[in-house]
């Protein structure tokens, strides 16, 4: 069923999306807009600075600031191994790997 501009039922990533190139809310001129997905207008928002969200903050982030610094701290004191850290904290191996690594939480300093 169509019910305006979307398909009803059909998740947002297949709609299209009006676009600023200028980034002024008021603007209207059409040389300036351009067609485009959700992800398309996340990925401006996110180049052109205007949409930040540390990592640490992300809504489905698991884990406190606390505990990602006690996880770096206790692994590269070698104490434990990553299965058991990821038992205890409730996360999967594959997350406290990245942890370690600094591939994820990248935005919380160690030992602060």
């Amino acid at each position: 069923m169509l019910t305006g501009f979307r398909h009803e039922g059909r998740a947002k990533r297949y709609r299209r999306f009006v676009l600023h190139k200028c980034d002024n809310r008021k603007c209207c001129n059409p040389k300036h807009l351009f067609l485009g997905s959700m992800r398309a207008n996340l990925l401006d928002a996110y180049a052109k600075g205007r949409k930040t969200q540390p990592r640490s903050a992300h809504v489905n982030a698991k884990l406190t600031l606390e505990q990602v610094r006690n996880i770096r701290t206790t692994y590269d004191a070698g104490y434990t191994r990553q299965v058991d850290l990821a038992a205890k904290y409730g996360v999967s191996q594959r997350a406290i790997s990245l942890i370690i690594r600094r591939e994820t939480y990248k935005d919380v300093e160690d030992g602060v």
